[in-house]
């Protein structure tokens, strides 16, 4: 279904809206029970509309650089002189005043993500439905690396670069029409945290931790609503809206013969407070998102999007938070009838607008009215959700005059520029994570001369590449395109799918490998193993992966190099003695195979993180995807590299390079604000120019919460050889008590805090400068 996504998305004739918006519920499987009638819907569209249908390919075309009027509202002379449209009044005195002149009906109708016009006050229908994940979900988008390779880059410029390219991208999408976006309210970012390494999703978010997490958020968000490093950048107004998902304690899509519409997460207030919601805070009150998605699933008994405590008093109150949440889509369906919670439309109307929930993705707040009818509800409840829920669209200038935001002007041309399609490599190289490299067996020596193998089901992959949540892009480098641009002789056998359920073709490619001076591998996932709705049951390489490496491995003249394409993790312990060198690249986007081969050949020297724990493949039969506990115990290992007690294959925090580091000069600088500054010399000492993190962990003197490490601060460096960098680490007070409560530090500690702080091989007793 995902790789027929673009296709089917391309439709763009008028006459069929309420069809192609279900194709684009289906597509995102957000309505899994309509895949039969909505493939049906495509079989009669592409028989009836067949003129309708636009190229996949190179389907995005320039436009005028100016918005198109009719998107704006406050256009007739008959509503101008209304305060409403008036710009020198407060922007809440404005929505007060055109949601005072909606009738109850017409407000009810507006709180869905499909509003439809108002003609008499001049509203135009807006779709607060649009997608930009990795890249605006449109044919013609430039397609960033996954949100989890991102994640292993560990470089929080870059989150902002391409929170910037994509809302560049989804302001020309909107603005010119094409590529059947929403409107400017983008459901992106996911920053759940990668709690269980099944979970189909995973790949959506930057990662395990929820420290990284955070500064993803933060940077990825301001990149889309609106940077001063942005060279577009109008302090008046908002770019695009972000939306940060899923509001909370989401990680489970179908495992155990439970669906993410029925799972109940039950979450102990620990696990609340140092995992489930550090990233959400970090939204609101740094990222400060216009809007948070509530979850499908319930916590501790209640569904996300009726849930008050989360909702009202910890993410408007606590955390002073003056968004809209909407509802993932469908979700408020699921109140009623899969979690069944309510047995009536009133009773859900008023669990939902009472419980925090604005906007419906779906229709059901479109029968709202029953609830004021019913007395369950005020018309006024409504009027305030909607008061919240159109705000961001004022924000965005959409009710002000033509060209008064300087954004008005991005066109087509600044749609897949080459600017974005260089720094969608440049994303791919920093993913590149390197986890094994025996005697240095990468790089490779490119040369005319060279015969390499390439095998495997990812070995011609294109669209695998781009994960999930994409728009196709005009073109996409494969692994083998990648290497054959190296000028080397490649002869390539795919071996088996990615399923691999049959050996048919191990033969062939053990024969290729055996007469190849070098032989690469790459192997495993795609959507058909992880995705949404779709968890994993092992760690494992799918089906007989493994015995296609193992048999390519022995024919092979040497052991051959193994590349990993995939988002959650994969235990590859068993075929390390059989390699040379094995290197991550995730769902590496748009330029991925160019990003590999660069690797691979020693273009690019590898930089990348590990964002997870791999555990051992035997980890899933210990823990249970129900289980949201973090922390360990005599009978659970526990999760993440923060808890858990148990050997790791590789773990977070974890990634090679083809060159040497030197770390000396450490210095500590204690602030009387409680503020500690880390600032520690770093030295390329090898002879070519390197990429690396430099990390800072903190590690409680005791555990008996079970904390065992907390990574407190990062920077990415790149050094040519024989240079050097001052790196400075930041640890403040506020940050240095919250690690202090999560590892049971009593605030009778000295003020400089105790635990210890390691920095690459250098460790620090905080309690030593008391």
């Amino acid at each position: 279904l995902d790789g027929k996504r673009s296709a089917l998305l391309s439709i763009s004739c008028s006459t069929a809206p309420p069809l192609l918006h279900c194709l684009h519920s289906c597509a995102m499987m957000v309505q899994p029970h309509s895949l039969c009638l909505c493939a049906l819907l495509a079989g009669i569209i592409s028989c009836l509309v067949l003129s309708c249908v636009a190229p996949v390919v190179g389907s995005v075309t320039a436009h005028p650089a100016a918005v198109n009027s009719t998107l704006l509202g406050c256009r007739s002379s008959s509503v101008q002189a209304l305060p409403f449209c008036n710009t020198s009044l407060p922007l809440s005195t404005r929505v007060s005043d055109l949601v005072a002149r909606l009738s109850l009906s017409e407000v009810v109708q507006q709180l869905v993500n499909e509003a439809p016009a108002v003609s008499s006050l001049d509203l135009p229908a807006y779709n607060y439905w649009s997608e930009g994940l990795h890249g605006v979900l449109a044919d013609g988008a430039t397609s960033f690396p996954q949100v989890i390779g991102l994640g292993a880059s560990f470089n929080e410029s870059l989150y902002l670069a391409i929170g910037i390219a994509i809302s560049t991208e989804g302001r020309a999408f909107y603005q010119t029409g094409t590529g059947n976006v929403g409107g400017l309210n983008f459901f992106a970012p996911n920053i759940n945290i990668f709690r269980d390494p099944r979970w189909g999703r995973g790949q959506e978010t930057p990662g395990e931790d929820p420290f990284l997490s955070s500064s993803y958020v933060r940077q990825y968000a301001s990149g889309m609503q609106g940077s001063p490093k942005d060279p577009l950048f109008d302090s008046k107004y908002l770019k695009v809206s972000a939306t940060c998902k899923h509001y909370d304690a989401y990680d489970l899509e179908n495992w155990g013969g439970v669906d993410r519409h029925h799972f109940d997460a039950l979450v102990e207030d620990f696990d609340f407070q140092f995992t489930y919601l550090p990233v959400f805070r970090a939204c609101a009150q740094e990222a400060k998102v216009r809007s948070v998605m509530c979850s499908y699933n319930a916590v501790n008994g209640i569904p996300s999007c009726a849930h008050g405590l989360l909702q009202n008093q910890v993410m408007r109150g606590e955390w002073g938070w003056d968004g809209f949440i909407v509802s993932d889509c469908g979700a408020i369906n699921d109140i009623q009838y899969a979690h069944n919670y309510t047995q009536n439309v009133w009773d859900t109307c008023q669990v939902a607008i009472e419980g925090g929930c604005d906007l419906n993705c779906g229709s059901y707040y479109t029968q709202c009215e029953q609830a004021v009818e019913h007395r369950t509800l005020k018309g006024d409840q409504l009027r305030t959700a909607l008061k919240r829920v159109l705000s961001p669209r004022f924000e965005l200038g959409l009710f002000d005059p033509p060209a008064a935001s300087s954004y008005e002007g991005i066109g087509g041309s600044s749609i897949a520029t080459p600017q974005h399609t260089q720094l969608a490599l440049e994303a791919a190289r920093q993913s590149m994570t390197l986890l094994w490299n025996v005697d240095e067996a990468l790089p490779l020596a490119a040369s005319p001369a060279l015969s390499l193998a390439l095998i495997g089901p990812s070995a011609n992959a294109t669209t695998t590449l781009l994960g999930n949540y994409y728009g196709m892009p005009s073109a996409i480098v494969s692994p083998l395109q990648g290497i054959q641009a190296k000028g080397v002789q490649v002869t390539y056998v795919e071996g088996c799918d990615v399923a691999c359920n049959s050996s048919a073709g191990f033969a062939a490619a053990a024969a290729a490998a055996a007469a190849a001076d070098v032989t690469v591998l790459v192997m495993g996932l795609d959507q058909g193993q992880e995705s949404e709705g779709l968890d994993r049951t092992s760690l494992a390489l799918p089906g007989l992966q493994r015995q296609l490496v193992r048999e390519v491995a022995q024919a092979a003249a040497s052991p051959p190099v193994v590349v990993l394409v995939n988002g959650g993790p994969l235990d590859v312990s068993s075929l390390l003695p059989l390699t040379s060198a094995v290197l991550e690249a995730f769902y590496p986007g748009e330029r991925g195979g160019t990003a590999i081969a660069d690797v691979l050949f020693g273009d690019y020297n590898p930089g990348g993180k590990l964002p997870y724990t791999i555990y051992p493949e035997a980890y899933v039969n210990k823990v249970s995807m129900f289980t949201m506990r973090m922390r360990s115990n005599d009978t659970y290992p526990g999760r993440s590299y923060k808890y858990y007690d148990g050997a790791s294959v590789f773990p977070f925090g974890y990634g090679l390079s083809y060159t040497t580091w030197e770390f000396t000069n450490y210095l500590v600088e204690y602030a009387t604000s409680g503020d500690i500054v880390f600032r520690v010399l770093v030295k390329n000492t090898g002879n070519v120019l390197g990429n690396n993190v430099i990390m800072g962990f903190y590690e409680p003197p005791e555990n008996p919460n079970g904390l065992r490490s907390q990574l407190f601060a990062f920077q990415r460096i790149s050094l040519a050889p024989g240079a050097s960098q001052l790196v400075t680490l930041f640890m403040g007070a506020g940050q240095l008590q919250h690690i202090h409560a999560e590892a049971a530090i009593p605030p009778s500690s000295p003020a400089c805090g105790r635990g210890l702080v390691r920095i690459g091989h250098w460790t620090h007793q905080l309690s030593a400068a008391c």
